[in-house]
């Protein structure tokens, strides 16, 4: 990481920082940064699985409708509903992963702006 980011020292929390002096950067910060505002990225993985259960039952039961043992229209009305609880549990999962990337975003916008204003100013 010395190559790549400058020297790795121990910040006031006892965590590792990257860089020496009012410049360096404590990893906590860059871990909470993302970790807070970001999703897990296994939160993508979970969205899918719950996507392809609700694939499977909606595949069950119509293998099940094709049958003349259940009643159509109950099978009819079970298939309505598990699609409107995946569209539901979708629609809840993504809405606060926009916002957690939305934030995110936001925030990396802002340091790189004054990042760049800043080496602007020494340049100049």
């Amino acid at each position: 990481m010395d190559a790549l980011f400058g020297p790795i020292s121990k910040s006031n929390c006892g965590v590792e920082t990257l860089g020496v002096g009012p410049t360096s950067t404590c990893l906590c910060r860059i871990a909470s940064a993302y970790t807070l505002a970001m999703p897990r990225p296994n939160t993508y993985e979970h969205l899918l699985s719950i996507n392809t259960g609700f694939e499977l039952v909606r595949k069950g039961l119509g293998a099940l409708n094709r049958g003349n043992m259940f009643d159509r229209k109950e099978l009819a009305r079970f298939e309505a509903w598990s699609e409107e609880t995946r569209s539901s549990i979708n629609s809840y999962l993504l809405g606060v992963v926009e916002a957690a990337e939305t934030d995110l975003a936001g925030r990396l916008y802002r340091r790189r702006l004054a990042r760049e204003r800043n080496d602007d100013s020494d340049g100049a």
